[in-house]
Formats: C-alpha cells, structure tokens, sequence
C-alpha cells in the first residue's frame, strides 16, 4: 500500500487534509517538509496517533507562522532551538522544527543548535524507530 493511500485511509480526514496544506505549503515555499516520528512509525502500525511533529528543511519558526497565518492559528516559538508550535482555532497543536543538529557542552546541558539537514535530524533522535520522516 502506498503511504498516501495509508494516509487517506487510516488519519481522520481533518489531520490528513491539514498534512496536506503543510506540504502545499512547503512547496509554496520552496521547502522540503516532513512528518517525522512517532506519528509514522503509529501509520505504518496503522494505530491512532494525533502527535503531528513537522521538520523542514529551513525556518521552521518562519514556516510555522505561515501554517498559522492560513489556519488562523497562534504560534508559540522556541527561537534557541529553531521550534515553534502552531495551536490551531480548534486547539489541535502541531510541533514545527528546523532540521538540526545538536552538540552538547557536558552531559546534562541544553543542545547548541544548527540548522542541518532531515538527514543528519534523523540522526540525532533518540530512538531508530523515531528517526523515520514522511514528505
């Protein structure tokens, strides 16, 4: 089965048509746009997973007040490490991140960020299973 038509089938169909404006968006923008995480390791399983975590390649806090901007959302960003989260006008919540990757003074201490690459994001997460990312 493709992953468009396992989308289709298994999101309900405001997640799946919301999925589908942050990729027009993306494309909009010129930027390549991702849903990352457990919210597709919970597709491929096909079991219910509502957690939308999007990673782009660029700004994501600029990305996430566009998604906003086109559904009348709010964002609260995180400007240190190049996150947002976009609440929309029904109070569902979408997780926008730069791709990154992170470098640690000392065990313990919070990440220095840089802009990367979905590659080297993928990398950096704390479990294989999380290190999977639908375009």
């Amino acid at each position: 089965m493709k992953l468009e038509s396992l989308m289709r089938t298994q999101l309900p169909q405001h997640i799946y048509q919301l999925l589908r404006m942050i990729g027009e968006i993306g494309d909009e923008t010129g930027r390549s746009v991702f849903v990352v995480g457990g919210f597709v390791r919970d597709l491929l399983m096909k079991r219910p997973n509502l957690d939308v975590d999007i990673t782009l390649q660029g700004d994501g806090i600029e990305f996430a007040y566009a998604l906003a901007e086109r559904k009348e959302g709010k964002v609260k960003r995180h400007r240190q490490f190049g996150t947002a989260v976009v609440t929309l006008a029904d109070g569902f919540k979408v997780d926008v991140a730069t791709a990154r990757t992170e470098t640690y003074a000392r065990p313990g201490a919070l990440p220095s960020v840089e802009p990367g690459s979905i590659e080297a994001d993928l990398k950096r997460r704390d479990f294989s299973i999380n290190a999977m990312a639908i375009q």
